[in-house]
């Protein structure tokens, strides 16, 4: 069974942009969680907007996006041209049109739909197949809220910046319709540290799964 934990950094009132949010040592907290995964994988909208690598120095480790639409960028992406072939999971509708498209230049993978999402359960499948034990969410909201609603994350690394957007159009941790649990999911505060600056480094696991 794939291990998931979802990494973010975000505002006190929850934005998780414009970036960057938090400072160079949550950075290099991002990278040394990335390494201890063998997996990472982002939504498309992080891909469109930021453009992270996913690289740590560690080889072998897959880097993933999901794109339930397939209409994400390639030209100009470093994402796609560098490190390992990434692998891609879109629905079964956009599969083959995106197969064709990414020949050669990543693995395309069709999952089937659920709730307006791809299916998690059959991406991890399809991970853990591949040899994946552990896999690290690095955003963004759709994503992180798609995964908590169905239930499949363990750990959240949440780190908390001493700062306030307040803008009603910058991203959020989790975005979605509707609640991801029932109307809650319960979380268990494992580990809590202050940095020098402020921020907060929140580790918590999942009391109760979603519903």
């Amino acid at each position: 069974m794939v291990r998931v934990t979802l990494s973010a950094a975000a505002t006190v009132c929850g934005r998780i942009g414009p970036m960057p949010v938090a400072s160079q040592r949550d950075r290099e907290r991002l990278l040394s969680l990335r390494c201890a995964h063998d997996a990472s994988i982002i939504g498309a909208a992080t891909l469109r907007r930021d453009d992270p690598r996913l690289v740590c120095g560690r080889s072998g480790r897959l880097r993933c996006v999901v794109t339930g639409s397939g209409r994400i960028p390639v030209e100009g992406k470093g994402f796609f041209s560098v490190g390992d072939t990434p692998v891609v999971f879109t629905s079964l509708e956009a599969e083959a049109r995106l197969a064709q498209r990414l020949d050669g230049v990543a693995t395309v993978v069709g999952i089937p739909w659920v709730d307006k999402w791809l299916r998690w359960d059959r991406i991890l499948e399809w991970l853990e197949a591949a040899g994946v034990g552990s896999l690290l969410l690095e955003g963004g909201g759709r994503l992180n809220h798609s995964a908590l609603s169905q239930g499949v994350i363990d750990v959240l690394e949440i780190t908390l910046a001493p700062r306030i957007s307040g803008d009603l159009g910058a991203p959020l941790l989790f975005s979605g319709e509707g609640p991801v649990g029932g109307p809650f999911v319960e979380l268990e505060l494992e580990r809590c540290s202050v940095a020098d600056g402020g921020e907060l480094f929140l580790r918590y696991s999942i009391r109760s799964r979603a519903k």
